[in-house]
């Protein structure tokens, strides 16, 4: 009898739902975390001291079905709501703002047209009915896109299927607004944690799930409290733990998985292994290419995920003052949120530039001011700022990224100094993570936040590829837990979830038991 009967490779927040699932069902789990602090993208740590900064991902939002499974409260899991959700300033001097009330976000969008209020707000119903459809299947195994279409029980069925999963949002924007503000704002949306243009089939399904989904909210301690409290619930079900291991192999054999092989050569068996690595670094990089058909590789090969967006970590003085506020009475502090994105145009030529290996003139910018919501990030009267710059590519078409970083870093406080002169004096530390520093630092293929692209064919029953959406690979014994699964990127624990129950169903066939 081995020792363990799963044996989960990376301990992002999806390996470590995935265990405490998997133990709570009373199975020996032994997890391995290459680095030396759990939670992969969803870590948070002292960069600099007094600051407690989420170094990749920064809102996380673990399903509140998770949450109450595993009592993650218990464990340390707080959050709050983020309202407003974001203040989208322009060049121009107009701003936007989103709240978590419709009706609000309606009434700031009628400075821009009356018209567009009343689009958005029909908009908004389409999409919390089609939200209200997909919700059932965030944790569970895909189904077929045919089945899903046929759950959209609505009178405006043909509308949301023509709107939501056959156009693009940059089409979709055009025929329901007038102003440009507006329309960039949510191209905007629709582009967070991909590397697609607002025209490409696909971003309007994702901005109806955001849209969809009634806003986000904050963990107090930053999205490491996520997987902290994933990892103490998996620990209290009796699973290991162990950091700075390096996974160098999986083992497979005859088809069914055997167990892994470490990097200093030592192997540990067991008749389950589950990856949390994105699905190119799993296939291509941890296993034997001669355990699995070469037609299989070569599908993996071809799957969608080209890195597309850098994460900065600041460490600020004070706060920015924003120039669009200026007169108009509105404290600066309401906004833990703010986009930078000037024009529709504005964020299609950036895509553009990354297609071609080039860093944008003006790529579009997220940016969450954590300690508005939470002060223990950072020391008395300093502030921490986690920003995603979109469309920056993996590889470059000239130089290195080595080279070119304090490039990208100018072209960002640029940015923020047009939105808020103040912003570059306020600097006290700074880290820009490309897509080739995230790869090196998280071991993800790329560097992609989501692991693989979230174009519409790859989603659904069709991640990470058509055929292989139920979290199983092809040997026994061997499965995928991570963002490359159903239903995708972000904090949420629906893949590790997902993973965990199809395991259980299946655990006593692979074991033998």
């Amino acid at each position: 009898m081995t020792a363990f009967d799963v044996i989960i490779v990376g301990a992002g927040h999806n390996g470590l739902t995935c265990a405490a699932y998997l133990a709570k069902q009373g199975l020996r789990v032994l997890v391995l975390e290459r680095r030396g602090v759990v939670g992969g993208a969803a870590v948070t740590e002292e960069l600099w001291p007094g600051y407690k900064i989420s170094r990749a991902s920064y809102i996380p939002q673990i399903h509140n079905e998770i949450v109450e499974d595993l009592e993650l409260s218990k464990h340390g899991y707080v959050t709050g709501p983020v309202d407003p959700l974001e203040l989208h300033p322009f060049r121009n001097g107009k701003f936007l703002v989103f709240y978590r009330d419709p009706a609000k976000t309606a009434r700031d969008i009628e400075k821009f047209s009356k018209n567009d209020a009343k689009a958005y707000l029909k908009f908004h119903e389409m999409a919390k009915a089609f939200g209200e459809a997909v919700d059932p299947l965030i944790l569970s195994s895909p189904p077929a896109l045919t089945d899903m279409v046929s759950m959209i029980a609505s009178k405006e069925f043909e509308e949301i299927i023509r709107s939501f999963l056959l156009m693009g949002s940059a089409q979709l924007v055009n025929e329901l607004f007038e102003s440009e503000e507006v329309k960039t704002a949510f191209c905007q949306h629709s582009v967070s944690n991909t590397a697609m243009s607002p025209s490409e089939v696909g971003t309007a399904y994702l901005l109806a799930l955001g849209e969809g989904g009634g806003g986000h909210g904050y963990a107090i301690g930053g999205a490491g409290a996520a997987s902290l409290a994933l990892a103490r619930a998996a620990q209290s079900h009796g699973a290991t733990i162990q950091t700075n291991v390096v996974v160098r192999r999986i083992i497979v054999k005859d088809g069914r998985t055997e167990g892994v092989e470490l990097s200093d050569g030592k192997t540990v068996e067991a008749p389950v292994v589950v990856s949390n690595a994105d699905p190119k670094t799993t296939v291509l990089k941890l296993m034997d290419r001669d355990a699995l058909s070469p037609d299989f590789v070569k599908r993996v090969e071809h799957i969608r995920n080209d890195g597309g967006q850098t994460k900065v970590n600041v460490a600020l003085k004070g706060l920015p003052d924003y120039t669009v506020l200026k007169g108009t009475g509105i404290d600066g502090r309401t906004f833990a949120g703010m986009m930078f994105a000037n024009s529709v145009d504005e964020i299609e030529r950036s895509f553009s530039q990354w297609r071609f290996g080039e860093i944008p003139d003006s790529p579009p910018i997220n940016n969450f001011i954590q300690t508005l919501v939470d002060p223990s990030a950072a020391p008395p009267g300093r502030h921490t700022v986690s920003s995603i710059i979109r469309y920056t590519p993996y590889r470059l078409n000239r130089g290195t990224w080595t080279d070119r970083v304090d490039e990208l870093k100018e072209k960002y406080i640029s940015t923020w100094q047009e939105h808020a002169p103040n912003f570059g004096a306020l600097i006290e530390h700074i880290e820009v993570l490309s897509p080739w520093h995230n790869e090196r630092l998280l071991g993800i293929d790329q560097g992609h936040v989501s692991h693989i692209e979230q174009s519409l064919y790859q989603m659904l029953s069709f991640r990470p590829l058509p055929g292989y959406s139920d979290y199983r690979l092809p040997a026994k014994g061997l499965y995928l837990c991570g963002a490359g699964t159903h239903p995708g990127g972000g904090v949420s624990g629906a893949p590790g979830h997902n993973a965990a129950m199809v395991i259980i169903q299946d655990f006593p066939k692979v074991s033998g038991s």
